[in-house]
C-alpha cells in the first residue's frame, strides 16, 4: 500500500513538472516569429533586405561625419529625411538623437542616434511597415511615429493644408550629394531643377532686412525666409507645411539664399 501511494505522489509531481515545461515551451514557441522577423532584416550597401527580398533604400547624403540619410522606395521615390538633431537633449541614458521628417505628411520622429543606426532604424521601419510601393504605408508610418514620437513638444508639428484647390506638396526627388545652386530665381542639385526663390529688402530698424520665398517647381510655397541683408548670421524660417517656425544658422551672409535652401533640403522641406 505504502508503494502504491508513493507511486501515485511521483506520478503527480512528474505530472506539475510537465504541465510547467508545457508552458515554458509555449511561450518560447511565441517568441519564435518575432525572433524569426528580426533575423531577416539585413542591410546590404544602400538595400535594405526584408525576407531576403529588396524592401527600401536608405542612401546616405553628403560626405560629413553627422548622419543625414535619405529613406527612399525601391522606386527611389524619397519617403523622408534623416539629420541629427542637435536640438534635442540626450535622454537619461545619454543617447543624442536623429530627426526623421516624413516627406509627404511632414510628420516628425526622433530615433536614437546609437551604433549601428542604419541597422537599426533598418529594422524600425519593416516593423512598422513604413515602406510602400510609391511612398511611405500611411497606417506604417503612424506606427512609426507614435513608436519614436516627436520630442520637441513646443514644436511639435501641425499638419496646414495649403494645397486644398491646388498642386501636391511633393519636393522633387534627386541625388542631393550636391549642394543646391541659386541663380536668378532658379534652385538646382546636381543638374535638376527643384524650385524657385524670390527676394525682396525692406528698412527695419534702421537696417535692411531681407525676406525670402521658397516654392516647389509646382508653385506651391515650402516656406518664407527673414533675416538681416548685410552681415547675417541666422534666419528665422517659417516652413509653411507643418507650421513650424525654426532658426537656421548662415556661414556666409553673401550665400544666405542657398544655404537656407540647402537647409530646406536636408531637412525634406525642398
Amino acid at each position: 500500500m505504502k508503494l502504491v501511494d508513493l507511486t501515485v505522489r511521483f506520478t503527480n509531481y512528474n505530472l506539475k513538472q510537465t504541465k510547467t515545461m508545457i508552458k515554458k515551451l509555449l511561450i518560447l514557441l511565441a517568441l519564435i516569429p518575432t525572433l524569426a522577423i528580426a533575423q531577416k532584416v539585413k542591410v546590404d550597401g544602400d538595400t535594405v533586405y526584408k525576407d531576403e527580398a529588396p524592401y527600401c533604400l536608405i542612401l546616405k547624403q553628403g560626405t560629413g561625419l553627422a548622419p543625414v540619410y535619405s529613406i527612399r522606395t525601391l522606386t527611389n521615390v524619397e519617403i523622408a529625411t534623416v539629420i541629427q538633431d542637435d536640438a534635442v537633449p540626450a535622454n537619461e541614458q545619454k543617447t543624442a538623437y536623429v530627426r526623421i521628417t516624413f516627406t509627404a505628411s511632414g510628420a516628425i520622429s526622433h530615433f536614437g542616434n546609437t551604433i549601428p543606426l542604419v541597422k537599426r532604424l533598418a529594422k524600425a521601419l519593416v516593423e512598422s511597415d513604413v515602406v510602400g510601393t510609391n511612398g511611405s504605408n500611411p497606417e506604417g508610418e503612424k506606427r512609426f511615429v507614435s513608436l519614436y514620437p516627436n520630442k520637441i513638444v513646443n514644436q511639435a508639428t501641425v499638419i496646414v493644408n495649403i494645397n486644398t484647390n491646388g498642386p501636391d506638396y511633393t519636393p522633387v526627388t534627386r541625388s542631393k550629394v550636391n549642394s543646391i545652386r541659386a541663380l536668378n530665381g532658379k534652385l538646382s542639385q546636381g543638374g535638376t531643377d527643384i524650385g524657385t526663390y524670390a527676394t525682396s529688402n525692406t528698412m527695419s530698424g534702421g537696417k535692411s532686412v531681407s525676406t525670402t520665398t521658397y516654392s516647389l517647381p509646382n508653385g506651391v510655397q515650402c516656406a518664407v525666409a527673414t533675416y538681416d541683408n548685410i552681415g547675417a548670421k541666422t534666419a528665422s524660417v517659417r516652413t509653411l507645411r507643418d507650421n513650424a517656425t525654426h532658426t537656421v544658422t548662415i556661414k556666409n551672409s553673401a550665400m544666405s539664399e542657398q544655404e537656407i535652401a540647402d537647409w530646406l533640403s536636408t531637412n525634406g522641406y525642398l
